[in-house]
């Protein structure tokens, strides 16, 4: 087997450059076939994944954050082995593979003496997805944030919580149309979330009961409620406290289509773009994931 390591040397502030010395030494010292190959602009892991198929016998590691993994799934072909490393930010996707991302290296390394398992993504208009798909004021906070930092040096943190803020305190409900297999809900919303992974966000956590090996979505929807009520809600919102709120539905299904009035923001895996309609399909045991043998998949 051959190790493709494609490796983002912006995520988390160059995190990853710091590896790539080691890595190179490790793989030279254990006589492994491999390449080492940065990215160098938007959409090139995806480009550099679309090159290897099935029969080249290779595994794609992700060196990145959950946006390097989301281009290198919309680019990766069908069977070939990918390993998701978390060298981002947020690593949600990871969370769902092991608990511990404290030593990127160590991660490879298990990785690369690891075993393969089979999970699911999502797809949501053509465009494949790990963690989730949300509509609304998560997603409107992601936008604002992100055309914050264009105009601004501030740490991104900060930018997020002026973002959230904005967001939070001028809400923009829309009506939509959410079809769940058979099942047609009509009502006006603040937020509706696609789930196949468990988070999101860095760290959000809506729904805690989430598989990304059981072939379903996991959908939640938070109604019209007023900004103090809202203010109130949002700490259980992340922290996945949720089956108790009236206010929040929490769903499953395999086929699901959202359609609202008017154009709202949405945002696939951290990217932007504004949409009123949009259908999801479940690709159960779709992506060939290499995975510690620690791992808590199956």
């Amino acid at each position: 087997m051959k190790h493709i390591f494609i490796l983002n040397p912006t995520a988390a502030s160059g995190k990853t450059q710091k590896i790539k010395n080691i890595l190179e030494k490790y793989c030279i010292d254990n006589n492994l076939d491999y390449e080492i190959i940065e990215t160098q602009y938007s959409k090139h892991a995806s480009e550099i994944a679309n090159q290897y198929g099935i029969n080249d016998d290779v595994t794609l590691y992700s060196i990145g954050g959950d946006g390097t993994a989301f281009e290198i799934l919309n680019g990766v072909n069908d069977k070939v082995s990918v390993s998701i490393i978390p060298a981002g930010t947020g690593n949600d996707f990871f969370r769902m593979i092991s608990d511990d991302n404290s030593d990127i290296l160590q991660t490879i390394i298990e990785c690369i003496h690891g075993r393969n398992v089979y999970v699911d993504y999502g797809i949501a208009n053509k465009t494949r997805f790990l963690n989730s798909t949300t509509l609304g004021l998560d997603a409107r906070i992601n936008t604002l944030a992100c055309e914050i930092f264009k105009k601004s040096f501030m740490p991104k943190k900060f930018l997020y919580g002026i973002a959230s803020s904005i967001g939070v305190l001028a809400p923009k409900p829309f009506n939509m149309t959410l079809t769940i297999d058979d099942k047609i809900i009509k009502q006006k919303s603040l937020l509706v979330g696609v789930m196949n992974g468990k988070f999101y966000g860095n760290g959000v956590n809506p729904i805690q009961d989430v598989s990304i090996q059981d072939g379903y979505f996991d959908i939640i929807v938070i109604d019209n409620i007023p900004v103090f009520k809202l203010l109130t809600l949002l700490p259980k919102y992340l922290s996945g406290n949720t089956k108790t709120i009236k206010e929040i539905h929490i769903y499953r299904g395999k086929k699901i289509k959202i359609e609202t009035e008017i154009e709202v923001d949405a945002q696939s895996d951290g990217e932007n773009f504004k949409t009123k309609s949009i259908t999801f399909d479940i690709m159960k045991d779709s992506l060939n994931l290499r995975v510690p043998m620690s791992s808590k998949l199956k």
